[in-house]
């Protein structure tokens, strides 16, 4: 019985073999180390024993990193560039002659002074087509009605002579309940005049509360007072004031800006032209209108005399350059 045994037991045994007992931490690499593979083999079989390590064929092990630099540059050896001693070619060859005579434009239209002027007439002879119908009284009502409407927002007061003008200041200081100090514009005319109860200044500061000036004119058309900066007119005194308060003749307002233009052609030029017409004014924020924020906030004009000039049916620009008066020195 035993002898039987023992022979069914090695039938069964010898048709499935039990496979090798296998490490239970044993790694793949483990296994194919001890089954004589190498970790730099690839998979095409086992290493070549004919291969040493120091006949590695492959090439050097490439880091990703570039050359060292070692921030010298190229070398020199201080030689300059060959010369081999020969001069530049040159053809000695002349430009060609085609056999035409230069040519001969003849001269352009004659533009001097003349000729200038003759287009100027002609220019301002088509201006009655173009103006608008905004001038038809005399011109100094027209600018105070202009310069006092709410587009412009100015204040306007009328004096009979220039003397009066420090009296209609030491009114407008008393309505706005501002001290009575004022920094005057340098202007001979101005300083010659009785400032008694008022202080002034011929300087101007960046915080300068009120300012008083005399402007060298002005343009009905648009209510605009003109300003030409010199020594008795300096700049500052009509952009650094809360309040500017300003007189300007009756005689020198202008019915159109090409009378202003007129009147001073052929004169110096000043550094600087302002045509101040109101109050400075935005409305660069949701289209609200916000006064001083570039200039003045408030400007009050005082008239001086009346106007000895009545708009013509005429309708060329005034002949009268309208130059006298105690603001000429102003240009």
């Amino acid at each position: 019985m035993s002898d039987a045994r023992s022979e069914i037991l090695a039938a069964v045994f010898s048709r499935h073999p039990r496979a090798p007992k296998r490490h239970p931490r044993a790694r793949p690499e483990d296994l194919s180390t001890r089954r004589g593979i190498q970790k730099s083999d690839t998979v095409s079989g086992p290493a070549d024993p004919r291969v040493k390590p120091e006949d590695d064929v492959r090439g050097p092990k490439d880091d990703g990193r570039g050359p060292k630099d070692d921030g010298r540059g190229p070398e020199d050896d201080g030689r300059g560039p060959e010369d081999d001693g020969r001069e530049p070619e040159v053809d000695g060859r002349e430009p060609e002659d085609d056999g035409r005579e230069p040519r001969d434009d003849p001269p352009g239209p004659d533009i001097g002074a003349a000729h200038i002027a003759s287009a100027a007439a002609r220019l301002l002879a088509r201006v009655a087509g173009v103006r608008p119908n905004r001038v038809t009284g005399p011109p100094a009502d027209v600018f105070l009605d202009r310069v006092s409407t709410p587009a412009i927002g100015a204040t306007v007061e009328r004096a009979a002579t220039l003397e009066g003008f420090p009296a209609a200041v030491r009114r407008y200081l008393a309505s706005r309940y501002l001290a009575p100090s004022v920094a005057l514009q340098p202007h001979p005319a101005l300083r010659a005049l009785d400032w008694s109860g008022t202080e002034t200044h011929d300087t101007i500061a960046l915080d300068e509360r009120v300012s008083v000036g005399l402007a060298l004119g002005a343009i009905a058309e648009t209510g605009s007072l003109v300003f030409h900066s010199s020594p008795d007119a300096p700049t500052l005194f009509a952009f650094l004031p809360v309040h500017h308060i300003v007189a300007v003749e009756a005689s020198r307002v202008w019915p159109w800006l090409e009378d202003y233009v007129a009147a001073y052609a052929g004169e110096p030029q000043p550094r600087n032209v302002n045509l101040i017409t109101g109050a400075s004014g935005t409305t660069d924020i949701e289209g609200t209108l916000v006064h001083g924020a570039h200039g003045p906030g408030f400007l009050h004009v005082v008239l001086i005399g009346e106007s000895p000039m009545k708009l013509s049916t005429n309708t060329q620009p005034s002949t009268n350059n309208q130059k006298s008066g105690p603001c000429s020195n102003n240009s």
